[in-house]
């Protein structure tokens, strides 16, 4: 932009009465002479990975991931760097708030601390001596949320790792970039800078004699809020924001969610712990409002809103709630109420529509179910839309879904027994979707399997499969995935303690109308003899068939342990594993 005005204003100065900006103009735009790297036309379809010049799209974005990964370790692992990535000094490091040090929550704990000095001083001089106890306690009492939250937000650490992996120019997600910026559609916003900047000079009185009258800065400004305009609001810009956002919207969401969930625990330890000395401290159900007051209450409700512009985009409220099921049930869950931008909320957008969605849930409840006591996380999701029916706005849903995912624990009947249990339900205008897993152990069996039926708007649904949902790609997703696997002992090769050998069998299918089909192949064997001596080995392999052609990938693993743990010798070797139309090939 300097350069651009300095040439203009030197075939001012030497015609100003001429048409002396149209040639300036056109080398900027198009670079027709002079540096080939120095034209909006240049930098615009290089944004991915501009070498010549400052913007550089996609390192722009790796620097962002950078900072969330640090954002996550400053929970789960520890920090080396200050905000601004700088090395601590000394080559010190602070431990994450919820990494558990030395079997507590300590970091946390003074953070909880710090808190109350600063905003309850007289409280905190008349507990100080009990507080870093007391408040240690009522974390290890949030442990088991705790540590799902922190196993939640390092899940997403993979996840962004993996996005970074794509960022390449080579790779998924370069190309993609690389081929909206040299689509034919780029040639528009390029077009339209050129004849907007034009016509300013063209509307100067005098064929542009007065531009004397307009400083540098003035100039400059209106250059850069043309070649802005014309870019951002080109069909590639969107492309490029549904392509970032497809991929990050929900990774993004799901890290707030996750560390406003442990700023709840410590919000909730403080106030339990508070509570013994605040007697006007409210700690009762009230029930809600209407006909549903004698099944559902809710007290000690907290939270905090997130306010952007004039907008309330997100508003979240935490507190203990109890439904009657038909028997009295307790429980610390969130609702949260958000406003999106159809523009911004990924696959199954309604053009230009706000569309507020309410999500109630708990992580990590404990509960009991048919007398077996496990740990899950629930969640019932509501998404709205407004319409202006004869000048009055009217809210209405949409669509509604939940999920229950069970973390820990096992149902049982007899010699039967539930360990794993995941169902999701969506119904609605924008996803209509029936999710579902098991894993069961019944005498010496066990089997699992998996079921996705429906049109789904994220990756969700598929959770119970980590390695199909790995090479989906981006949603929305129309049709089905099945998947069905069980370890059966050998009848002919059981002599106890002596020799035991099992095997394990799996297959999966998917296909979807948005294009991808393939399928998932699973194989395992376990062996024990001699009571001491356990070797098993299985592969997974994962494929999308293009044409007429079957590419899988995958990984198969080779584990054994010698002698009774902890005194035992583990061993582990794991390899990649390639199918391509019936040849193999293995990664060493």
């Amino acid at each position: 932009i300097d350069d651009f005005y300095a040439d203009i204003y030197a075939a001012y100065s030497s015609a100003p009465g001429t048409d002396y900006y149209s040639a300036v103009i056109s080398n900027y735009i198009y670079g027709a002479t002079g540096n080939p790297h120095g034209n909006v036309q240049y930098v615009l379809k290089h944004l991915d990975n501009n070498i010549y010049e400052a913007t550089d799209l996609l390192a722009q974005i790796n620097t962002n991931l950078d900072r969330a990964v640090s954002m996550i370790d400053a929970f789960t692992s520890v920090v080396t760097t200050d905000t601004n990535g700088i090395a601590l000094p000394g080559g010190s490091q602070v431990v994450g708030l919820l990494n558990l040090d030395s079997g507590s929550y300590d970091q946390l704990t003074s953070l909880g601390i710090g808190i109350l000095k600063n905003l309850a001083a007289t409280l905190y001089d008349s507990v100080k001596n009990e507080v870093q106890t007391e408040l240690n306690q009522q974390l290890e009492i949030a442990e088991p949320t705790l540590s799902s939250i922190s196993q939640t937000l390092v899940d997403l650490r993979s996840t962004i790792t993996n996005i970074q992996a794509q960022l390449t120019v080579v790779s998924s997600l370069g190309n993609e970039l690389h081929d909206i910026l040299n689509s034919p559609e780029m040639q528009y916003p390029v077009n339209q800078i050129n004849s907007a900047i034009s016509d300013w000079f063209a509307a100067l009185p005098g064929d542009g004699a007065l531009l004397a009258e307009y400083s540098p800065e003035e100039v400059k400004a209106m250059l850069r809020r043309q070649i802005k305009d014309a870019f951002y609001g080109s069909r590639p810009c969107a492309d490029i924001q549904q392509m970032v956002r497809s991929r990050l919207y929900e990774v993004e969401a799901s890290i707030e969610e996750g560390i406003d969930s442990a700023y709840q625990q410590l919000n909730k330890a403080m106030r339990d712990f508070i509570s013994q000395y605040v007697s006007q401290l409210d700690d009762t159900i009230n029930g809600a409002l209407g006909d549903l007051g004698e099944s559902i209450g809710a007290g000690q409700i907290d939270g905090y809103a997130h306010i952007r512009h004039d907008s309330l985009t997100e508003l979240r409220l935490d507190g203990k709630f109890q439904w009657k099921v038909p028997k009295e049930m307790d429980f610390n869950a969130y609702m949260v109420i958000k406003q999106l931008d159809s523009k911004q909320a990924g696959a199954c957008g309604m053009p230009g529509a706000k569309l507020p969605e309410v999500t109630v849930g708990t992580t990590d409840m404990e509960m009991d179910m048919m007398e077996c006591k496990i740990r899950a996380d629930i969640s019932v999701k509501v998404s709205f839309i407004s319409t202006n029916l004869s000048g009055n706005v009217v809210v209405y849903p949409i669509g509604m879904g939940g999920s229950f995912n069970m973390k820990e624990g096992k149902i049982g009947f007899e010699s039967f027994a539930i360990t794993k249990l995941y169902a999701a339900v969506a119904l609605g205008a924008l996803e209509n979707y029936l999710s579902a897993a098991v894993h069961c152990n019944f005498t010496d069996y066990e089997v699992e399997g998996g079921i996705f039926l429906g049109k789904t708007c994220t990756l969700d649904p598929f959770s119970w499969d980590k390695e199909v949902q790995s090479v989906l790609g981006d949603p929305p997703f129309t049709g089905i995935y099945v998947y069905g696997q069980g370890w059966i002992p050998v009848p002919i090769v059981d002599y106890g303690c002596m020799l035991q050998i099992r095997v394990g069998v799996g297959a999966g299918i998917f296909a979807f109308l948005e294009g991808p089909i393939g399928g998932k192949v699973y194989m395992g064997l376990d062996g024990t003899a001699l009571c001491v001596v356990n070797v098993g080995a299985e592969v997974v392999l994962v494929g999308v068939k293009d044409g007429d052609d079957l590419r899988m990938k995958g990984k198969g693993t080779v584990r054994g342990r010698v002698g009774a743990c902890p005194f035992c010798v583990k061993f582990s070797k794991t390899i990649g594993v390639i199918y391509d139309n019936g040849d193999w090939d293995a990664d060493l």
